[in-house]
C-alpha cells in the first residue's frame, strides 16, 4: 500500500497530534528549533481534526503545541508559498503572546514562542543556494546588540533542503531535520527505510503514517482536503484568466489607450467581487491588474 502524502495538512497533523507521537514530535522539534536543553514534553493544545470545514481555503490545520517549559510552538505544513504567509507568521506569534497574559499577570512572566512553516515551495528565491531554513527573529537595525526573541519565525523550504543540501556532507546537527524532510517530502521513495533506521523516532512517525494509511475513513480526509486544494487552486486560476481575458476585450473595444485602463478596471472589479479571488492581498491583486496598491485600495474600499 502506498502511503500518503505527508505534506498534506491533514495527514501532517494527524500524523503528529496523538499521544503515541510524543516521540516523533519531539524529534522534529528539535531538528528545528536545536534547543539548548532537551524538550521532553509537547503537549498538543489543538487536537481536533474540523471534519465539516477541510474542503474550506480558510481553515488552517496547524498544530499549537506547550512544551514542558510553558513555551508555545505553532507548526504548519503548507502545500504552496503564499506572499501574506509571513504576515500570518507575524499575527500568529502575536496571538500566542499575547494569550499568554491574563489581568493582574507580570510581563515578565511570558514565554517566547516560534512559529514554524514547513513549505512545499520556495519562499525566498533570492536567498542563497545552500539556504533553506530561514530564522527571523528581532534584533537592533546595526546588529550592536539583541532584545530576548519572544517571537521566532521558522520557514523551511523542504524541495531545497533535501535537493541542493543533501547533496552535500552536512554537519551532523544538520541531519536530523534533512531526514525529517526526506520523510516529508516523499515517504514511499527507494532507499528511505535505511535513513528512517538510523532515527528511531523517524521510524514510529513513519508506522504512524502507515496506520494512517490503512484506515479508509482518514484515507478519505486526506482525499476532502487535497481535493480542497486542488479546486481553490484551480478556481483561483480561472478567476485571473477570466480577468485579464475580459481586460483585454474591454480594451479593444474601447480603443488601446482607454481599453487599457478600463480593462484594468475590470480585472480589479472581477477579483474584488469574486469570493476566491477577494481576499487575496492587495499586493498580488495590483501585480495581475497591472495597476497601483493604492488605487487596488480605494477599490476595495468602495465594494
Amino acid at each position: 500500500m502506498e502511503l500518503l502524502d505527508p505534506k498534506n495538512d491533514a495527514v501532517f497533523k494527524l500524523m503528529l497530534v496523538d499521544d503515541d507521537a510524543a516521540e516523533a514530535r519531539i524529534s522534529l522539534l528539535s531538528a528545528i528549533l536545536r534547543p539548548e536543553s532537551p524538550i521532553t514534553l509537547t503537549t498538543v493544545k489543538n487536537p481536533h481534526m474540523p471534519k465539516k470545514h477541510l474542503r474550506d481555503k480558510d481553515t488552517i490545520l496547524d498544530i499549537l503545541l506547550e512544551l514542558d517549559d510553558g513555551r508555545r510552538i505553532d507548526l504548519e505544513m503548507q502545500m504552496a508559498w503564499r506572499s501574506y504567509i509571513p504576515d500570518r507568521a507575524y499575527f500568529y506569534g502575536g496571538k500566542l503572546m499575547t494569550s499568554q497574559l491574563s489581568r493582574g499577570q507580570k510581563y515578565q512572566t511570558l514565554k517566547p514562542v516560534s512559529i514554524i512553516f514547513l513549505l512545499n515551495a520556495i519562499g525566498f528565491p533570492d536567498a542563497p543556494p545552500d539556504h533553506a531554513h530561514y530564522i527571523f527573529s528581532m534584533k537592533e537595525r546595526a546588529n550592536l546588540t539583541r532584545i530576548p526573541p519572544y517571537v521566532t519565525m521558522h520557514f523551511i523550504e523542504i524541495p531545497k533542503l533535501i535537493s541542493k543540501l543533501g547533496q552535500d556532507l552536512r554537519p551532523p546537527e544538520d541531519l536530523p531535520l534533512l531526514n525529517w524532510c526526506k520523510f516529508l517530502y516523499n515517504p514511499n521513495q527507494p532507499g528511505l527505510d535505511e535513513v528512517i533506521a538510523t532515527m528511531p523516532a523517524l521510524k514510529k512517525a513513519k508506522k504512524k503514517l502507515e496506520e494512517i494509511s490503512a484506515d479508509e475513513e482518514k484515507r478519505e480526509i486526506a482525499r476532502i482536503r487535497e481535493r480542497g486544494r486542488r479546486d481553490y487552486e484551480s478556481d483561483l486560476e480561472d478567476a485571473l484568466v477570466r480577468g485579464r481575458a475580459e481586460g483585454k476585450a474591454e480594451g479593444k473595444a474601447e480603443g488601446e489607450a482607454k481599453g487599457k485602463a478600463e480593462g484594468r478596471l475590470e480585472v480589479l472589479v472581477a477579483l474584488l467581487t469574486n469570493p476566491l479571488t477577494a481576499k487575496l492581498p492587495n499586493e498580488e491583486i495590483a501585480k495581475v491588474c497591472g495597476l497601483s496598491i493604492t488605487e487596488v485600495e480605494k477599490m476595495r474600499a468602495k465594494s
